[in-house]
């Protein structure tokens, strides 16, 4: 396998979850670096931490163990790697936790490395979307579960992602008076 092309190791790669991605880098000194630049981020807070508790202290506590996985993931990939498709699963267990501030960050990096697909999906309470960080021009596709979108989150979509094509909701909360895009082709909002 090692001597296949980056671009090929890349493809590969990208099949994988983060954590998996990262513990290639023992396989040989070729691969120790690779996982840095995989242009697919996939962190999932129910594959990191299998879901043996339950109660709100025990989310709290694996929200600890995911944002540290995700907060270091982010701060050794290759700082010139672009991403292209951007997905995390995370776990907000209060409604006054820090981490709407840590999901919001992290959606900011994906978007700044040029993300076309962008995925957030969260657990107990809902993520309090920051709109300010939407602003790329790569941008074609979102898909959101369990976030909150607030007055003027749409306008800012409008204006600062022109090639959004598809914007998937499930599960959110939309306290936006106007939905107008003049890009998307598709839009499905699902409510439970």
């Amino acid at each position: 396998l090692s001597g296949l092309l980056e671009g090929v190791l890349h493809r590969i790669m990208s099949f994988l979850d983060s954590r998996q991605a990262v513990r290639t880098c023992v396989l040989s000194r070729r691969w120790r670096d690779l996982w840095r630049s995989v242009p697919r981020v996939h962190a999932d807070i129910c594959d990191l931490i299998p879901d043996r508790i339950i109660d709100v202290e025990g989310e709290k506590a694996k929200m600890v163990v995911f944002n540290s996985f995700i907060n270091r993931l982010l701060e050794r990939r290759d700082p010139t790697a672009s991403i292209e498709t951007f997905f995390f699963r995370c776990c907000i267990p209060d409604e006054d936790d820090d981490g709407s501030a840590d999901a919001n960050r992290w959606i900011s990096y994906g978007l700044q490395k040029n993300a076309w697909f962008l995925e957030v999906v969260v657990q107990l309470n809902s993520l309090e979307l920051d709109r300010s960080v939407f602003n790329s021009i790569y941008l074609r596709r979102i898909a959101f579960g369990n976030v909150f979108m607030d007055q003027g989150f749409f306008k800012q979509l409008q204006m600062g992602c022109p090639a959004l094509e598809r914007f998937d909701l499930d599960g959110c909360i939309v306290a936006d008076d106007e939905i107008s895009s003049n890009t998307l082709k598709v839009f499905d909002l699902r409510y439970y």
